[in-house]
């Protein structure tokens, strides 16, 4: 987690947002990879608001899901 403490500020949640990568072809041999961005958002942000904000910020790649990080 690049650039993150190893907890969240006190009133933070930290989330990871999954997405896909629409121009790998699993069947190439060249795997799959999954890109990911860990974020930490204040705790009264709704959950739906935090995975809205995720999928309008997935620039080339499919959104497929937001999770909370355990502290």
């Amino acid at each position: 987690m690049t650039g993150l403490p190893e907890h969240p500020p006190k009133g933070k949640i930290r989330y990871k947002a999954y997405y896909r990568d629409l121009t790998q072809n699993p069947f190439r041999g060249n795997g799959i990879t999954v890109p990911t961005k860990t974020v930490d958002i204040d705790e009264n942000v709704p959950f739906d608001e935090v995975e809205k904000l995720a999928r309008d910020a997935r620039e080339n790649y499919e959104f497929d899901r937001v999770e909370k990080v355990a502290p």
